[in-house]
């Protein structure tokens, strides 16, 4: 057998290796998610005025966050009495608004509660990466007052292992932002070969290697703090008089947050300064399936009526 011969085979051989562990890959993946699949093509298929009958799991070429995109915020800044000092939210879905209706959301109740201007620079699908990233990009930044007063960012559990996912959701062509500590300092951790990340093979690599970095606890807390801590010293060096408020928010269906709980308490070590709001606590009837959407997942208008007179009373805010 000659030389071509044998390349040939091997050639063919490579490739229906791969064929066979993408085929395995996408199976894996849609009974693992069909559930989520299926809701997902039914939204879609009201949107698009169609039916999808079969619950289906499409290639999806994997996109690095664009500058324009990540900057761009979908509710408006709520302008109130110039006088006071103005309130900047940041955060995921929940601060954002998911599944509300304008006069519904976090930045509507607090603006219309405090006569203040609200600006609401929540994103879905986002975490604590985006905190430090917006405040860390000086075109972002720029279009926050210097004479804010309070910068809230809404945490939730779900955070801490979105620090390590590649994607906003797994089976999303979107790529979240991510970060390392390397030499102390926080940079960027950008994918090598974003090509290769559309692979259903790759998307079951991606989510084992988020996990097992995730499962690490210790490389979890440190993460978390240091992007809490430089967040902080961005917001002294640049606002006035600028307070770093982290709202902390459960939802009915967090179990077992314990040690992201102790990862939270940890911060008055690294900054007194901070201020932290464990909102559950001190409204205990949040997790009542009133205060949620549909989903269970998102609070719903009724939550933020019942969070923000609590938030400005905590924090000696009119």
């Amino acid at each position: 057998m000659n030389i071509k011969k044998i390349l040939l085979i091997n050639v063919v051989l490579i490739a229906v290796i791969f064929a066979v562990v993408e085929i395995f890959s996408y199976h894996f993946l849609f009974n693992r998610y069909k559930d989520v699949i299926e809701n997902y093509n039914v939204i879609q298929s009201r949107n698009n005025s169609s039916i999808i009958k079969k619950p289906a799991l499409k290639y999806v070429k994997v996109t690095l966050p664009k500058k324009e995109e990540l900057i761009s915020f979908s509710r408006p800044i709520e302008y109130r009495d110039s006088s006071k000092n103005p309130i900047v939210l940041i955060g995921c879905s929940y601060t954002e608004g998911f599944g509300l209706n304008e006069d519904e959301t976090f930045s509507r109740k607090l603006a219309d509660y405090t006569d203040r201007t609200v600006y609401n620079r929540g994103r879905s699908g986002t975490g604590l990466p985006y905190l430090y990233y917006q405040l860390s990009d000086n075109e972002i930044l720029s279009q926050m007052p210097k004479n804010t007063e309070y910068i809230i960012y809404t945490l939730i559990p779900d955070h801490f292992p979105r620090m390590f996912r590649y994607r906003n959701f797994v089976l999303s062509g979107d790529h979240t932002l991510r970060y390392k500590i390397k030499n102390g300092k926080l940079v960027q951790d950008k994918l090598l070969f974003p090509s290769l990340h559309s692979l259903n093979t790759a998307i079951v690599i991606e989510e084992f290697l988020a996990n097992k970095r995730y499962e690490n606890k210790e490389n979890t807390k440190n993460l978390f703090h240091k992007i809490i801590s430089e967040s902080d010293k961005i917001i002294k060096q640049y606002f006035d008089n600028a307070k770093l408020v982290i709202l902390y928010i459960k939802n009915p269906l967090d179990n077992d947050t314990h040690e992201y709980d102790e990862m939270i308490n940890e911060l008055k070590n690294i900054d007194s300064n901070i201020e932290i709001i464990y909102i559950n606590d001190l409204i205990p009837e949040l997790y009542e399936r009133e205060n949620w959407i549909e989903d269970n997942d998102h609070p719903s208008g009724k939550a933020w009526d019942k969070i923000v007179p609590v938030l400005c009373k905590k924090l000696g805010m009119s």
